[in-house]
């Protein structure tokens, strides 16, 4: 990272406030400033402003200048960016948030830290700016993207629910479900899905707070009653963002409630946190009847918030279908018409105790079951008697009804109600889609999204991640077909990835002649040594291998694949000690996430009950 000098930086604000430079995109940039923060050349005039952005982050090595510089060096869509990062400086100044807190507060429980950083960076890559709140699965945090250049929303799973193969495993549901949404004005968009510092994330769009410091329903509930053209509005592009998300594979959101509606500055309503839906497995969008009743949740499990639930999610969240989230849409909505009651809550719990707990819990389920919504004097009635409706048959048959019914409440009352939302034609979200599917190992859907973005633009990342699907798919010969393009440009990357293809198609020799080709383009690289050493072992030259991968280690010593690799050698050659050093080194490095560290501590009691066995053929 380049670091300028102040009276750098002071001769960039100077161009700023001139407008400079004179061309169409950034004339274009700073009338987009304009409308979004009219006085935004007092604010870069302001001596606190260049204090605030020169300030040099102890931890991250940047500064907000970094970030603002990056974004007006690519002025054409970023504008709103820009402005963000400019009410970041303003609600700072004014007090409004306590940053160092917030930080703090999310930052120390997501890493295990003693004392957490005004500012965080996240394995060289995320720069945690703010935490935004918390959800089902993790908490989420306004991060800028040093490869990107950009501001997200990132969604981390909680510390404590990153050793449960369950909670894992419900996050990546969330991801595949959110991710294959794609892009839709009423659905806060998901990007992909990371890997980074021992967790997964997902980045996603940031909904911005509005002037009130507001960026959800819940916030807006306690600020007073909200005008019925306003609820109406929203609700209606709630049902358009809901419609998106059933058409393309959710069974059920199961947990929508104020929190999980998000508005921001511009006013639009977005569904979000999909860490509660009921994935259809097989999902087939000519037959969304059939679909509907064959998503898949964990059996016995109580999920969502009890306050919205509808009487069967109590029973079973395996029964859940839209209707389930019409009858939590119902309570949403006299919550938003009654100026932020809820027509059921017992007796809150005194204490955290569980005694107290099951008793809320049993009261709240008894008046969902049984209880009647007190009567709202609203033109909403009709439509949230008929969504509180105890049983799902009674109620709107999906939501596309519910919004046709508030449509007619509109137009008997002269509101005015957006026209319906289509999703938008962003081909990027392919690319996106594709990348995000690859991790979670659904090649063949990721094959299908990498291929919808190639029709429309060429890119050679998303051609190598096809051939890397292909692979996985033990579709060898394809894989190999785009494999050799990249070989004829030298791509050490395509060497190693095809020598593989060529070990499993039963050509070994072929196979170690381009792996050491990859290691003589790239021998700094521990992928192309551990490559070559997969092979020697393949073939029974162990002694070889152990080299190669002693090598790999040497390069990576924190990689835990050059270690697990050696331990598989070691135990072969007979060297059990030295297999049981490679691998309690493995299982130092190894991601909790790292399926292969099952197969570790079994070696491990293997070696040490004398047991082990040295017969395992092929590394990894």
């Amino acid at each position: 990272m380049t670091q300028r000098s102040e009276t750098e930086w002071r001769n960039w604000l100077a161009r700023l406030q001139r407008r400079e430079p004179q061309k169409s995109r950034y004339r274009n940039f700073y009338g987009a400033l304009d409308e979004s923060i009219p006085n935004w050349m007092s604010i870069i005039a302001s001596p606190t402003f260049l204090q605030w952005g020169l300030k040099r982050d102890d931890h991250t090595g940047s500064c907000m200048f970094d970030m603002l510089y990056a974004i007006w060096s690519d002025p054409a869509w970023m504008a709103e960016q820009f402005a963000v990062i400019l009410r970041l400086y303003l609600r700072d100044t004014e007090g409004k948030t306590n940053s160092q807190r917030k930080i703090a507060d999310g930052v120390r429980r997501l890493f295990g830290l003693e004392q957490a950083p005004r500012r965080f960076l996240l394995s060289g890559r995320y720069e945690v700016l703010r935490k935004l709140g918390s959800g089902g699965n993790g908490d989420a945090y306004l991060v800028w993207s040093r490869e990107t250049q950009s501001l997200y929303g990132l969604k981390a799973i909680r510390r404590e629910l990153r050793d449960s193969p369950s909670a894992v495993a419900r996050f990546k549901d969330e991801i595949e479900a959110w991710v294959k949404l794609g892009a839709h004005p009423n659905v806060v968009r998901a990007y992909f899905l990371d890997v980074v510092s021992d967790a997964l994330y997902i980045t996603m769009e940031y909904v911005e707070a509005d002037q009130s410091g507001c960026s959800s329903l819940v916030e807006r509930l306690p600020r007073g009653r909200i005008d019925d053209n306003m609820i109406a509005t929203w609700f209606a592009q709630i049902a358009d963002g809901l419609e998106h998300a059933y058409s393309n594979g959710i069974g059920a959101h199961r947990d929508i409630k104020p929190g999980n509606i998000l508005i921001g500055r511009n006013g639009i309503a977005k569904v979000g946190d999909f860490g509660l839906v009921a994935l259809v497995r097989n999902f087939n969008p000519d037959n969304l009847a059939v679909a509907r009743r064959t998503y898949e949740t964990a059996p016995g499990s109580m999920m969502g918030t009890p306050i919205y639930m509808s009487p069967e999610q109590f029973a079973d969240p395996r029964c859940c279908d839209q209707r389930s989230d019409i009858y939590s849409l119902g309570i949403t909505l006299y919550q938003a018409a009654a100026g932020g009651n809820v027509p059921f809550l017992p007796t809150t719990p005194s204490n955290s105790g569980s005694q107290e707990m099951a008793r809320f819990f049993r009261d709240i389920r008894s008046m969902h079951e049984r209880g009647v919504p007190p009567r709202l004097p609203s033109p909403f009635w009709a439509v949230i008697e008929k969504c509180l409706a105890k049983r799902p048959e009674n109620r709107f048959g999906d939501i596309g009804e519910f919004r046709k019914a508030l449509e007619s409440v509109a137009k008997a009352n002269g509101f005015s109600i957006p026209t319906k939302e289509m999703p938008e034609d962003d081909f990027w979200a392919y690319r996106d889609k594709g990348n995000t599917l690859l991790r979670l190992g659904k090649h063949d859907e990721a094959i299908a999204a990498f291929d919808a973005f190639l029709a429309r633009m060429h890119d050679d990342s998303v051609l190598f991640n096809k051939a890397v699907c292909q692979e996985n798919l033990g579709r060898y010969e394809e894989a190999m077909e785009i494999y050799q393009r990249f070989m004829r440009r030298d791509d050490y990357r395509a060497y190693v990835n095809g020598a593989n293809c060529l070990k499993k198609m039963g050509d070994p020799e072929s196979a170690l002649a381009i792996a050491r080709r990859a290691t003589e383009l790239e021998p700094n690289d521990s992928d192309c040594w551990i490559a070559l050493g997969n092979l020697k072992y393949g073939t029974g030259r162990i002694e070889d291998a152990i080299d190669h991968y002693r090598r790999a280690g040497m390069i990576s010593p924190l990689a835990p694949t050059p270690n697990f690799n050696l331990a598989l050698a070691r135990m072969k050659a007979g060297d059990l000690d030295g297999a049981a050093r490679a691998l309690n080194r493995f299982l130092n490095y190894a991601s909790s996430l790292d399926d292969r560290r099952i197969e570790a501590k079994k070696m491990l009691d293997q070696i040490a009950r004398g047991t082990a066995d040295n017969t395992r053929k092929g590394g990894c």
